[in-house]
């Protein structure tokens, strides 16, 4: 890098043949990668919950790091809106999935948002809602990848009906996730969502 030859060249040449030595340049700080994951899980929570309308593409290309260090978001080509009662379910599933029992969990996603599989088994009702609203940990996902994990689902119990309204919001958590884990970065969007979820149920 520039300082290190710099540095080289001031303490050898300048110094024996008396020049004036090369200035240092400034560093700029390597950006706080956990703050911006969390604030981008909080924007689209917000969008997700507050407003009802999202971009359901948040993938790398579409998010930008700004020389001031604020974020850029672009592309809004895939922007989803949700009606009030579609997002009150989901928040309730949001706030279900942080319980340390899964039942809660199973009934909004199965009864109240209408997910159906072919045998209705609980366990995998949950597997399947904790891995698209919130978390890939081994405790969901038993340490397969995503592949084989929703290869595995699908053998287990395959989906019959899963309503339109809910696919995107699962797709946004997902991807949030994939962008933490790329830096070993874990993230829960349960959790994360968890205050936007909690304050449309309380309005």
């Amino acid at each position: 890098c520039f300082n290190g030859a710099a540095v080289v060249y001031n303490y050898s040449v300048s110094w024996i043949a008396r020049t004036d030595p090369i200035e240092l340049r400034a560093l700029q700080a390597p950006p706080n990668l956990p703050m911006l994951l969390q604030l981008l899980l909080d924007v689209h929570g917000y969008e997700i919950f507050q407003l009802g309308c999202f971009n359901g593409d948040p993938h790398p290309g579409n998010i930008l790091l700004m020389p001031d260090g604020r974020l850029g978001l672009i592309d809004y080509g895939s922007c989803v809106t949700l009606s009030l009662e579609h997002r009150k379910k989901l928040a309730r599933l949001m706030v279900s999935l942080l319980l340390p029992t899964q039942e809660e969990a199973v009934q909004v996603y199965s009864h109240e948002m209408g997910v159906k599989t072919r045998e209705m088994k609980p366990h995998i009702l949950y597997k399947m809602a904790a891995f698209w609203y919130d978390r890939d940990t081994p405790d969901v996902t038993g340490g397969m990848n995503v592949h084989s994990f929703t290869e595995w689902l699908h053998e287990q119990d395959p989906v019959t009906f899963l309503p339109d309204e809910y696919v995107m919001p699962g797709r946004v958590s997902v991807l949030l996730r994939g962008m933490g884990a790329a830096f070993g970065i874990k993230i829960q969007t349960a959790e994360a969502w968890s205050r936007h979820a909690r304050t449309l149920l309380s309005s």
